[in-house]
């Protein structure tokens, strides 16, 4: 188990004791998906990298307004290095998948209401 890894094992949060799941993705970030209690759970975890604008405090910010809109999962909590979110099982959208013509409509609506929705 990494450094990364133990510190998400290792947060107060938990009902008990977990297993993180390494998650692929995340290209400044470690995630993993972590089940408690009959839920799960995704954990981003990574520190600023402020020569490259990447601040935490704004992904959490970004991430609480998109729940608030109905775009994202909740965020159940945050620490420094740290943001959990609730999981949705579902998958990704690749690059032939968006271009299918019944999904561009929706995938514009959904865009559109991230600059609009508050």
């Amino acid at each position: 188990m990494d450094s990364a890894q133990k510190k998400v094992a290792n947060l107060s949060i938990w009902h008990g004791a977990v297993s993180p799941e390494p998650l692929g993705g995340g290209i400044t970030n470690k995630n993993f998906v972590v089940a408690d209690r009959g839920d799960k759970f995704v954990v981003r975890v990574g520190d600023d990298i402020p020569q490259h604008q990447v601040m935490r405090f704004n992904e959490r910010a970004a991430s609480v307004a998109a729940h608030t809109a109905g775009l994202s999962p909740e965020v159940i909590h945050s620490e420094a290095g740290i943001l959990v979110l609730r999981f949705i099982d579902g998958t990704p959208l690749g690059e032939v998948e968006v271009r299918q013509p019944q999904l561009v409509a929706r995938l514009l609506t959904l865009l559109g209401s991230c600059h609009t929705d508050r």
